[in-house]
């Protein structure tokens, strides 16, 4: 892979990470500001599970087959900045709901397309997969400073990250053209049913980890439902939950740039079990500890616990694949651990914060909402010591 590629993916996943960075941290606290219920927000985000369901149909059958994954990428970017624009006019719910639907119909394909390009374009996926991915990290929190120290303080309308999230979205579109497209298209005729994705999907190892992984990642929602009200609820200000919240990626950027000597020293069992470790590190130090210095050292373990579980899973994915179904495996191993996780960890994670919200004191019990997802991680964690193994075919 040439440097010049090299360079345009990182700079495709810093920008991917600047839409998804603007709002994603702190939408359940905006639209708590609009007046919606827990239950309300809840179900707002998990409206993204339809994007995970489809998103096969959009990502896997269409990428590389139709139309290039790269150039679809593209058009996504492009439609998902207007939708961003609506959103930034709406406070109606019914409107907002609607809005937010067609959003992540858009936005979802484009998180897995964004992994089917680069390796598409890359050779070694242990050294060259983290030193790109880790760019996105890097959109993820330079965003989050730039809106705290400029848009958020000179306005102070959280409202406003939308437009941010606009014009990134509109920007990579624009940028993404610019990636060539790797190889030409399959002359296979699409099929309803992406046998050979499932057959890869269906083996029991990878099974189990998209099993964990949607574990894992319904675990991660009541992170992203409540990490924002938790923090205003604890006294840090609305304009500097965005910045706080990103500490978490600065750690990922290290756990990035180690990732290929970890799975090339470790069995990756131990990175993934690593991960967990950090998981439930978090959701302990949230749930037992109410220093701010300690919380923010809970939060600094997201950006790890994400690299050496997911980013690991995978590269351990795609070394099961061949290049004709690489973008259907992986839309549909996202499919059970995003679809299912998203509809499911949102809709718990509303649920629960009303039940231990108090109506008179608008406060809510934070222990009994983070001890749920600590206790899931606990489980993750012995599942896959006890259980997940590497057969030697498969060895990375």
């Amino acid at each position: 892979m040439n440097k010049n590629i090299s360079t345009k993916l990182s700079i495709m996943e810093f920008l991917q990470f600047c839409t998804l960075g603007s709002v994603i941290p702190i939408l359940s606290l905006y639209m708590l500001t609009l007046n919606f219920s827990g239950y309300q927000v809840g179900l707002i985000l998990s409206t993204g599970s339809v994007s995970y369901f489809i998103s096969p149909i959009l990502g896997a059958f269409i990428a590389d087959r139709i139309i290039s994954a790269e150039r679809l990428f593209a058009i996504f970017h492009f439609l998902t900045s207007i939708v961003m624009l609506f959103l930034f006019n709406t406070t109606d719910y019914h409107s907002f709901l609607f809005g937010y639907l067609i959003y992540m119909i858009l936005i979802g394909p484009t998180i897995p397309l964004t992994d089917t390009i680069i390796f598409h374009h890359i050779k070694n996926r242990k050294r060259q997969y983290g030193l790109i991915r880790v760019w996105g990290s890097i959109g993820w929190i330079a965003i989050a400073w730039t809106i705290s120290l400029f848009l958020l303080k000179t306005n102070g309308q959280l409202r406003y990250v939308f437009l941010v999230s606009s014009f990134a979205s509109l920007i990579l579109s624009l940028f993404s053209i610019t990636i060539p497209v790797s190889g030409a298209l399959s002359l296979d005729k699409p099929k309803i049913f992406p046998v050979d994705a499932i057959k890869i999907i269906l083996k029991p190892q990878v099974l189990l980890l998209a099993l964990m992984t949607f574990l894992m990642f319904f675990s991660d929602r009541f992170y992203f439902y409540g990490g924002s009200p938790f923090l205003k609820q604890i006294g840090f200000s609305e304009q500097y939950i965005l910045p706080i919240l990103s500490i978490g990626q600065i750690p990922e950027l290290f756990a990035m740039s180690l990732l290929g000597l970890m799975m090339s020293r470790f069995n990756i069992k131990i990175v993934l079990l690593l991960g967990v470790f950090f998981n439930i590190l978090r959701y302990a130090i949230f749930t037992f500890f109410s220093s701010k210095f300690l919380i923010i050292i809970g939060i600094s373990c997201h950006g790890i616990a994400f690299t050496f579980f997911y980013a690991a899973s995978f590269i351990f994915l795609d070394y099961m694949t061949t290049k004709e179904n690489r973008a259907g495996v992986h839309q549909l191993f996202r499919i059970i651990y995003l679809a299912f996780g998203t509809l499911l960890g949102n809709l718990s994670a509303g649920f629960i914060k009303d039940f231990f919200h108090d109506k008179i004191t608008l406060q809510t019990n934070y222990f009994y909402f983070w001890i749920i997802p600590g206790i899931i991680n606990i489980i993750i964690f012995v599942i896959i010591g006890k259980h997940f193994y590497q057969h030697n075919e498969n060895k990375i």
